[in-house]
């Protein structure tokens, strides 16, 4: 019996690949949507507007696709450190630029951040939430950092 292989498949077999795994872990800058977010704002053609997760969220219908979750959470953190209360994980460059930014304490925009953010954290609406109940350790990290930045997007009362 005779064996024949296609030649790409025999050339696979005596080549091998590198390939690099995406970032993820649980905080929020630690994965590719969310910093592939943060690179959009600051140095897109056009920059994506900082409020656009939340308006992808409000126009979902519903359900949060994983990717829409961490750049979710990682506008909300813009948010929060805009008004006070940075993460001691926001990446540098990124604090940076929001530092020479205008914004902050737009009641309706942190609303809408928090209004998000919660519904990321709702294992019934979020695919992030899905991901991460997985493993159950690696969730209750998950989900006290995602609390702590709902906890620094509390604006005081006027």
């Amino acid at each position: 019996m005779k064996f024949r292989f296609p030649v790409p498949i025999v050339l696979l077999l005596f080549f091998s690949v590198d390939v690099e795994a995406g970032a993820w872990a649980v905080g929020v800058f630690d994965n590719d949507d969310a910093l592939d977010f943060i690179w959009e704002v600051q140095s897109g053609d056009p920059p994506t507007p900082l409020s656009s997760p939340f308006k992808r969220a409000h126009h979902s219908g519903g359900y949060i696709e994983a990717d829409l979750g961490a750049r979710i959470l990682a506008a909300a953190e813009a948010y929060a450190a805009l008004n006070g209360k940075p993460s001691p994980d926001l990446p540098a460059d990124f604090a940076q630029w929001l530092a020479g930014q205008q914004w902050g304490r737009d009641r309706k925009l942190v609303g809408a951040a928090e209004n998000a953010v919660k519904r990321v954290l709702d294992v019934e609406s979020s695919e992030l939430a899905q991901l991460w109940q997985e493993s159950p350790e690696d969730y209750a990290a998950w989900v006290k950092g995602v609390e702590d930045l709902l906890a620094r997007l509390k604006l005081p009362s006027k």
